[in-house]
């Protein structure tokens, strides 16, 4: 149904409400080994709740912005 959503644990459905959205980051690799993969970008998703059991439901990954015009140009040209 549109404007629900299912939940991938418990499998109820649920609104999907802007007050309840947020936005995840995957956590931090750390350790010697994770230094060799390459690890610069963060991936970030959309998410919302379960109201029923909690778990987190991730909607869609976000996709990183991009800047139309680079800041260190800038700043060389006001000096």
């Amino acid at each position: 149904m549109k404007g629900m959503k299912t939940c991938g644990v418990c499998g109820r459905d649920f609104p999907l409400l802007f007050e309840e959205h947020y936005v995840a980051e995957d956590p931090q690799k750390v350790g010697a080994i994770m230094n060799l993969v390459n690890t610069d970008t963060a991936y970030t998703y959309d998410a919302i709740d379960c109201p029923h059991c909690g778990c987190q439901n991730v909607l869609q990954p976000r996709k990183p912005a991009i800047a139309l015009c680079d800041e260190t140009e800038d700043e060389e040209s006001e000096e």
